[in-house]
């Protein structure tokens, strides 16, 4: 079986033997040690030289690398300094929107509750016409405002007609036989929302006289 041998290795001269056969003489030995020789000094010329030139690639290499991260790192703090002005910018807008929100919602609501309008609602009523908009909330809470006083006139007069008709009776509970037409506190407990805020403008005495003001 020949000998195998790669160019990184020494020859012997069996070696050389083996691979040339029996036929082979001290000279023909001899000469092919010496271009075996000839043949690994070049390719370790060529393998330095390889390797120096990849020294030098990797040299660039992480050249480029340095420069590459000084080039994202400059665009990132460029980034973030404009992302800061953006941040910014949306953070005052939505300051300013919900100031104006807020200015519009008091104006809603005095609007409102100069209407009649009051209680635990009425802030949820205000939630849902309210925007940055001044004019249009404003018109919003106008159009609630005129349809609730529109409401209340119909329902005071609805209210007074039924009053009107109403006998008290002595036996009745809270009832005073003296006020003609005077509903019973049970009776007024009963009515719808409406008629009760009708009844009080009414008969704001005897309102008060049901449920006294708070010192």
């Amino acid at each position: 079986m020949p000998y195998k041998i790669t160019v990184g290795e020494r020859m012997t001269r069996e070696q050389v033997r083996e691979m040339l056969g029996v036929n082979a003489t001290e000279e023909d030995v001899t000469n092919f040690l010496n271009k075996f020789q000839k043949i690994r000094e070049n390719e370790s010329i060529k393998i330095s030289t390889l390797e120096t030139q990849l020294q030098g690639f990797k040299a660039k290499e992480n050249e480029y690398t340095e420069t590459r991260k000084e080039i994202e790192r400059i665009n990132k703090e460029k980034m973030t300094t404009e992302e800061k002005i953006k941040a910014e910018q949306e953070e005052t807008s939505k300051k300013l929107s919900e100031a104006n929100k807020i200015l519009n919602s008091v104006k809603a609501k005095s609007i409102l509750v100069s209407a009649g309008i009051d209680g635990d609602d009425i802030d949820d009523i205000v939630d849902t016409l309210v925007s940055e908009d001044e004019s249009l909330t404003i018109t919003k809470a106008t159009k609630i405002a005129n349809k609730f006083k529109t409401k209340i006139e119909e329902t005071v007069k609805a209210t007074e007609l039924k009053l009107s008709t109403l006998d008290t009776k002595p036996n009745m509970p809270n009832g005073n036989p003296n006020d003609k037409g005077i509903i019973s506190k049970v009776e007024f407990d009963k009515l719808p929302t409406q008629e009760q805020i009708a009844f009080k403008n009414n008969n704001i005495d005897k309102y008060h006289e049901w449920y006294p003001l708070k010192k």
